[in-house]
């Protein structure tokens, strides 16, 4: 395609090897497009890669492969959620440095089209609440939990934790939705706070928790927001 030599820059997602899937979203300045490009060998999967309508905005899961684009403008913002490596214009991709003035914030993060096909959803809803509700939950092995923007919850990267194999997550809630979405049966749920559990929709009850196959109470209160 006539675009993949015309990209002044260009980003790669490298999960080479790799089994657990990462998803990645990227914004760059107005004034460019962003395209799926094959450099440096990459494949474009157009049921797993996605552009915004004003092309500013790209997102992909990739599982044991090479994603790359292409675009003239500056990077804004890059959020990376798994072991896949970020590469810019060949070299290493410094994560730290994002996001940067002009970035729209990460509402738009993580409610893509490979998400929907994920089997089950589990909301804590605070909206209205000024305590906060601190909340973990396990699934079985044989998926991993994605934070997502179902009903309109919002991804807070701060105040979200997912287990580097994916099947416990955490976080924290106040006055607001957070949401995410897996594949597997849950097996623990706790909620230390007024938000209400919701899973598939249905009010959530917590007292049929932990099944078989739950792993315990101790991974839970240790996480990055209660360090502040």
């Amino acid at each position: 395609m006539p675009w993949h030599d015309s990209g002044e820059h260009t980003y790669e997602f490298v999960a080479e090897g790799e089994s657990e899937p990462t998803d990645y979203y990227f914004e760059i300045e107005d004034g460019s497009t962003i395209e799926p490009s094959t450099y440096n060998g990459a494949t474009i999967e157009d049921n797993l890669m996605w552009v915004s309508d004003d092309g500013t905005r790209a997102a992909g899961r990739i599982v044991d492969g090479r994603h790359a684009w292409e675009f003239d403008t500056l990077l804004v913002d890059v959020t990376v959620d798994g072991p896949a490596e970020p590469i810019v214009n060949d070299q290493e991709s410094h994560l730290g440095r994002y996001p940067l003035s002009g970035a729209t914030g990460d509402g738009w993060k993580g409610d893509m089209p490979w998400h929907a096909s994920r089997q089950h959803t589990y909301e804590f809803v605070a909206e209205g609440e000024d305590e906060p509700t601190d909340y973990y939950f396990e699934i079985e092995d044989g998926s991993t939990i994605e934070p997502s923007t179902y009903n309109g919850a919002t991804i807070e990267d701060n105040l979200m934790w997912v287990s580097d194999d994916g099947t416990r997550a955490a976080g924290r809630v106040v006055d607001g939705r957070h949401a995410w979405e897996f594949n597997t049966l849950l097996v623990d749920v706790t909620v230390d706070g007024p938000a209400e559990p919701i899973v598939n929709d249905q009010q959530s009850y917590l007292s049929r928790y932990p099944l078989s196959g739950a792993t315990g109470d101790d991974w839970k209160g240790d996480m990055p927001w209660h360090e502040n």
